[in-house]
């Protein structure tokens, strides 16, 4: 039973993802980064592996797709197959270490 006022589950985790720092971001995206470097992997097998960052709901996919985004904008290459929908970091073409302008723009 829920009261009037009170906040479920949902709303909680929400209410945390709102509050991030910088540094939390930063942190989420090294370690999706480090992840699709291991090898491809599922949308589902990266909120399985990263539950605390990504939820298996709306927010959470859209969550993930920002941060792929944030990524490749970054210089990352992710490569992805629409059909086994699986993505994985390609090459080393990209510094594989934030600068203190992408931690500033992050924050």
């Amino acid at each position: 039973m829920q009261f009037a006022g009170s906040r479920g589950k949902e709303d909680n985790m929400v209410a945390q993802n709102r509050l991030l720092t910088g540094y939390q971001v930063v942190d989420r995206l090294i370690e999706l980064r480090d992840l699709l470097k291991e090898g491809p992997c599922t949308r589902r097998e990266i909120t399985e592996r990263m539950f605390v960052w990504y939820h298996d709901d709306a927010s959470g996919e859209r969550v993930l797709r920002r941060d792929m985004a944030c990524l490749r904008q970054m210089g990352y290459q992710i490569g992805e197959d629409k059909r086994t929908r699986k993505y994985w970091l390609e090459g080393s073409s990209a510094n594989l270490a934030f600068n203190e302008e992408e931690i500033r723009t992050l924050a």
